[in-house]
């Protein structure tokens, strides 16, 4: 069996959620930030930091080299709600996603 290390890389995404231009301002209730590395198969919550005014920061850790998928969801105190999602976002570099740890590439 050959071993192998997976390559990782913290992230941040900042997103601002607002109305519709010429709605009325309503405030945002809340929102969440979802990540994906198998094109949407699978979905992780990232964490979420409120920054006022409708702005968010999202921290996660993707494997290097990989696609990143994000789904941002939000909701105002009228009950609005918005997903958006977006296959293949960004890609995070760096390192290759795997790479050899010294393994023998024999079971054993």
């Amino acid at each position: 069996m050959e071993h192998a290390t997976l390559m990782l890389a913290t992230s941040q995404l900042g997103i601002t959620v607002a109305p519709v231009q010429g709605a009325p301002a309503v405030p945002i209730a809340g929102a969440g930030v979802d990540v994906s590395f198998d094109d949407g198969l699978t979905w992780t919550a990232a964490g979420l930091t409120a920054r006022g005014g409708g702005r968010f920061d999202a921290a996660f850790t993707a494997p290097a080299g990989s696609f990143v998928s994000t789904r941002v969801h939000a909701a105002d105190a009228a009950g609005n709600r918005i997903v958006q999602t977006v296959i293949r976002a960004f890609t995070v570099t760096g390192a290759p996603a795997v790479r050899p740890a010294g393994g023998t590439g024999r079971a054993g």
